[in-house]
């Protein structure tokens, strides 16, 4: 209803103004679909979802620790991955020195 119940005021005061529910003026819980900025992301609404995150329903959502980059939250559907490491069937192995 775009309204939170502060326990400092006695009356109930507004969400950002690009989110619907909050808990409080800094924990969006769902973001209005007709603002720029209507992904979730860790309580706020953002217009696009930062890197080592994959959208889901408008929710910027973290990838699998060994991702840089995803498209789900498994480890095997990173797209790329962080430095020392190399994408093999959509898994981020870690880059071995051989010998030769």
């Amino acid at each position: 209803d775009g309204l939170y119940d502060d326990e400092t005021s006695p009356s109930c005061l507004p969400c950002d103004s690009d989110c619907l529910l909050c808990n409080s003026d800094i924990d969006c819980v769902q973001c209005n679909p007709l603002s720029q900025n209507n992904k979730l992301y860790n309580g706020i609404c953002v217009s696009n979802c930062p890197s080592g995150t994959f959208l889901e329903s408008n929710i910027c959502i973290n990838c699998h620790g060994s991702c840089s980059s995803c498209s789900s939250d498994t480890n095997n559907d990173c797209t790329s991955c962080f430095s020392g490491f190399h994408l093999e069937n959509g898994e981020c192995v870690e880059d071995i020195d051989e010998c030769i």
